[in-house]
């Protein structure tokens, strides 16, 4: 069950233990040597362990060499584990419970600790002097530092000490807390928030951002100089100006807001003031009637009165009373205001402007009587009872200028008024107005005229004519008999009544549209703005040509129609549209053409006027598969044409839809009544959501004239087939004549 061999070689012992199953029991030897120059081994077989111990508290006892474990090279004494394989670790075991294991780290480095030579005393620590010689050390203060105690476990620190430990500081100095420090030269960077109650020595001129040119240089030394310098929209220059008894140096006041203006400093007699082409005002040492003025009381001329000014001053200036009589009501929904205790005709006039007391200003459109007026805007509040003012409307006569005042002594009405004929009248107190005729009359408001029997002008207007009525504001105009023009600014001559506003109508008949221009027995605009010539067809008192100077001249002038073109900066011009007259329903809208003349011979005889472009609106309807005439063009013996014709197909059943843009040049001469003609070749696009659409185009001839046709053919059932299109002419005498 065991065998032994012991092999005695040049003083070498080699013992070699084989274990074979079954396991034998320990082995006991009292003393083994293994010995020699070469390696031994001791081979325990695998799956087995060699034990080496001792009975009796005896001692293993390795000899003088190197013993290692976990290596076959040891280095030292004792080597444990090898580098890159097996990690060196020693387990030291309590005699009761617990290990300590000592090991390195993965990658353990290479270096040597030396150890001091004793235990070294209480409390102190192993430190390395950096080459691995450990010895012991004391630590300084009197403690240790634990991190779960404040700052207060070390000894007093100062603010200087503190700096030294501290590597990222700014500044330099005591340490500061929030309440009251003290800052030499601090920079603060841009505070979110500060209060400067107490701060002092901030200097204006660098230590404040953001102020105008001059600001500073004027807080620093406020003088009147410095503060013109600061401001950038002063007016004038010199010292600065205060309420009381400022001294100025040839100012312009402009146009004076207060109620007066006393100018000290002119003493002496009542006396006329003068003022220079300087705008210099000064004395004239005398008063103004023996300045060379003359003063003049209201209504007590018995004669004429002449004023003559001297040069170089506006010697009479005459001013309206602005103070409105009575009281007034306003709306602000209304463009009427009602008068109580007014006098709105003899004080107000149509253009004047009149202010509501706490209101806004207005015009005044038309008077209508001494209690009503019309603006031409709502009032800008509603109000009752309150005062109102007027605007000037005064005038002043300059140098070298005469005026004259005439007295007037109306058969009736006001200043300047005159009635003539029998029964003839002009309303009290109106001014400036003629009533010539038998029962003419002026009434309402003043300006007005009415000539002739029966005649009659309310506001300022004109009427000419018997039984004819002017009754529009703003001077409406009547030339006719038995009218009427109510209408704003409006005019009827020798037509009917007109009611509109800003239209006149030249031999129309009666009229409500606005802004328009009638002319014409007839003459009817269908809405405002337009301008109409000539009346309908159903009166014959249509127009079928217009020219613009005569019809013919021995030395024609050429003209040009123009639209509005624009005014002022980077204003665009107006379109220019021709229309052709719009049908109802089914009917056929009208064509375009424009025409022109072409040379004959020699003589006295007119040229015959020709196509040159001709828009037909009317779409031509085709037959599928056949040839359709779509107009003819005339060619006269002896002539010629040519042009271009542009059409469009189209095809739709209702679902899907086909068409064809095209254009062909044709010509054709007439040589003693016989017809060549000549077809170019078609340019076309076609589209069509389903299905195909073709055409031909062809000329066919008759007497004296070619007609053009149209083939169409296309896949769908179709329910519309038809064309439109266009011919220009280049020569020739022709003229087109739709099928």
């Amino acid at each position: 069950m065991f065998k032994q061999k012991l092999l005695v070689v040049t003083g070498l012992v080699l013992i070699v233990l084989n274990f074979q199953t079954p396991v034998f029991a320990a082995m006991t030897f009292s003393s083994v040597a293994i010995s020699g120059d070469t390696a031994s081994t001791v081979d325990v077989g695998a799956g087995n362990a060699l034990s080496l111990q001792t009975n009796n508290n005896g001692n293993i006892i390795t000899g003088t060499g190197n013993f290692g474990i976990g290596t076959g090279s040891p280095g030292e004494l004792l080597s444990l584990g090898l580098a890159g394989t097996t990690k060196g670790v020693i387990s030291l075991a309590g005699n009761t419970s617990g290990k300590i294991i000592i090991q390195p780290a993965a990658a353990a480095g290479a270096y040597t600790l030396t150890l001091p030579t004793d235990d070294g005393t209480a409390s102190q620590f192993l430190q390395t002097d950096g080459n691995g010689v450990l010895t012991w050390a004391t630590p300084s203060g009197s403690g240790n530092a634990l991190t779960t105690n404040p700052l207060s476990q070390f000894a007093a620190t100062t603010s200087l000490q503190l700096l030294g430990v501290i590597s990222d500081e700014t500044g330099s100095g005591a340490l500061v807390f929030a309440t009251s420090p003290t800052l030499t030269t601090p920079n603060l960077g841009t505070p979110s928030a500060a209060t400067l109650t107490n701060a002092t020595g901030l200097p204006i001129s660098t230590g404040v951002s953001g102020l105008g040119t001059g600001v500073a240089t004027f807080l620093a030394t406020p003088s009147s100089a410095n503060l013109a310098s600061a401001v950038t929209d002063e007016t004038g220059s010199g010292a600065l100006v205060f309420a009381t008894s400022p001294s100025f140096t040839t100012p312009s006041l402009g146009a004076a807001t207060a109620s007066g203006l006393t100018l000290s400093g002119i003493t002496g007699s009542t006396q006329c003031l003068h003022v220079d082409t300087n705008g210099v005002v000064s004395g004239t040492g005398s008063d103004c009637g023996a300045g060379g003025g003359a003063t003049l009381a209201a209504n007590t001329f018995t004669n004429t009165q002449t004023i003559n000014p001297a040069n170089n001053e506006a010697a009479l200036t005459i001013n309206r009373n602005t103070t409105g009589v009575g009281t007034i009501a306003t709306d602000s929904g209304s463009t009427t205001i009602t008068g109580t205790g007014t006098s709105f005709l003899s004080q107000v006039r149509s253009g004047d402007t009149i202010t509501p007391s706490g209101q806004s200003v207005r015009t005044v459109n038309y008077v209508t009587s001494d209690t009503s007026l019309t603006l031409t805007a709502n009032a800008s509040a509603t109000a009752s009872g309150i005062a109102y003012t007027l605007g000037s409307s005064g005038f002043s006569i300059y140098p070298n200028a005469v005026f004259t005042i005439s007295p007037s002594s109306p058969s009736t009405g006001g200043t300047r008024s005159e009635a003539w004929g029998n029964g003839a009248s002009v309303a009290a107190s109106l001014t400036d107005s003629l009533a010539v005729g038998f029962g003419a009359s002026v009434t309402t408001t003043g300006g007005g005229i009415a000539i002739g029997r029966s005649s009659l002008s309310t506001r300022g207007g004109i009427a000419i004519g018997t039984n004819t009525t002017s009754s529009g504001i703003s001077g409406a105009l009547a030339i006719c008999n038995a009218c009427t023009v109510s209408g704003q600014s409006s005019v009827s001559i020798g037509g009917g009544n007109v009611t509109g506003t800003g239209t006149i109508s030249i031999g129309a008949p009666a009229t409500s549209v606005s802004r328009s221009i009638l002319l014409g027995i007839n003459a009817a605009a269908s809405a405002d703005h337009q301008l109409v010539f000539g009346g309908t067809t159903a009166s014959v008192n249509y127009m079928t040509d217009t020219y613009f100077n005569n019809p013919t001249d021995s030395s024609a002038t050429g003209i040009t129609l123009h639209s509005s073109g624009g005014s002022g900066t980077d204003n665009a011009g107006s379109d220019f549209g021709i229309a052709a007259g719009v049908g109802t329903g089914t009917a056929d809208p009208g064509d375009v053409f424009i025409n022109t003349g072409f040379p004959i011979a020699s003589g006295t005889t007119a040229q015959q006027s020709a196509s040159r472009t001709y828009i037909r609106a009317t779409p031509k309807t085709l037959t599928e598969s056949s040839a359709t005439g779509i107009t003819d063009i005339s060619v006269a013996s002896g002539t010629i044409t040519g042009g271009t014709l542009y059409y469009t197909v189209e095809a739709n059943d209702g679902t899907d839809y086909q068409v064809i843009r095209g254009s062909v040049p044709f010509s054709a001469v007439n040589k003693a009544e016989t017809l060549t003609t000549t077809l170019g070749t078609p340019v076309e696009t076609t589209t069509a959501s389903s299905g195909t659409l073709t055409d031909t185009i062809t000329i066919t001839t008759g007497t004296n004239e070619i007609t053009l046709n149209i083939n169409a053919v296309s896949s769908l059932t179709q329910t519309v087939l038809r064309a439109t299109w266009s011919v220009v002419l280049d020569g020739g005498t022709g003229a087109v004549s739709p099928l």
